[in-house]
């Protein structure tokens, strides 16, 4: 049960990523934290 959630949540931060990726309302300087703080949600570990 938990792994579906899990790549449930790996997809919705998939589809952010190329909504960020494709925007050109954001910055592009201010892309870079956004992206990164994406990339750290993605691979941290799944907390019990």
């Amino acid at each position: 049960m938990y792994a579906a959630t899990y790549f449930i949540d790996i997809a919705a931060l998939a589809i952010l990523m190329g909504l960020l990726r494709s925007s050109t309302a954001v910055h592009p300087g201010r892309k870079r934290p956004f992206a990164a703080g994406i990339i750290l949600t993605g691979i941290a570990p799944e907390s019990p």
